[in-house]
């Protein structure tokens, strides 16, 4: 039962809008609750799938998180689940409907009642097979129970896979837990960029600075003298001209 008011500690199941073995997508409209306030509908918070089970029938009541009905991955899981019934499930199931069999199927069923129901297989080779091939809502939902309290659930999903709806009321389970989000570094900006990209390397200033002329020190006459020397004058012409 969910908790639809603040105040909410128990609600009436007013009509179911559902019936055991139809679809029902993802906030599509399951049934109408009578809170303490007043009559709300309530939608699928889970991936699409089948309604398989329902606990607390018309007009009964049920404590807030307590299990009132119970979905599966696909249609051909229904009869699954069919005699299962979780720890702190209310009211009486309502049995799938089924067509009519024939009189040697009709005995053949009368007697596989008396017998206890099969848990189906997990998919896998191991539980954490099972739960990493369910799917990511799986696995975070997963990581806040213990081995001991996944290893004692049914998976009621498509070939033996774990649906959202398989750890609901469980110890430790927490569906408004979310995943840490993953660091991620900022962005360099456009200038932090060029910066990089254009500063030169320490080799190629220092091949800058070998490449200049060595220039040392000297007084005013030694360096007019040395100039002198260096510069080509013409020659004096004969005979005075």
């Amino acid at each position: 039962m969910p908790a639809l008011s603040p105040s909410m500690d128990s609600g009436t199941v007013v009509e179911w809008k559902k019936q055991i073995g139809d679809s029902v997508g993802e906030n599509e409209l399951l049934c109408t609750v009578q809170t303490d306030k007043a009559v709300v509908d309530y939608t699928n918070p889970f991936d699409p799938g089948f309604l398989a089970k329902i606990y607390c029938q018309n007009g009964e009541s049920a404590e807030v998180s307590k299990t009132i009905a119970l979905m599966v991955a696909s249609a051909g899981d229904v009869a699954k689940v069919a005699n299962y019934r979780p720890e702190g499930a209310v009211g009486a199931s309502v049995e799938a409907a089924a067509p009519a069999p024939g009189k040697a199927e009709a005995k053949t069923t009368e007697d596989k009642t008396h017998e206890p129901p099969s848990a189906p297989e997990r998919y896998g080779d191991s539980l954490e097979d099972t739960i990493h091939s369910s799917g990511p809502s799986v696995v975070r939902l997963a990581n806040g129970l213990s081995t001991n309290v996944l290893e004692a659930i049914v998976p009621s999903g498509k070939d033996g896979r774990f649906v959202k709806a398989d750890f609901i009321d469980q110890p430790g389970f927490d569906y408004n837990d979310e995943a840490p989000m993953p660091k991620v570094s900022p962005a360099p900006s456009a200038e932090s960029a060029k910066a990089q990209t254009s500063a030169p390397s320490a080799n190629i200033f220092d091949l800058v600075l070998e490449a200049g002329p060595i220039l040392k020190a000297m007084d005013d006459t030694k360096l007019l003298k040395k100039l002198i020397s260096t510069m080509s004058l013409p020659a004096p012409k004969k005979g005075g001209q």
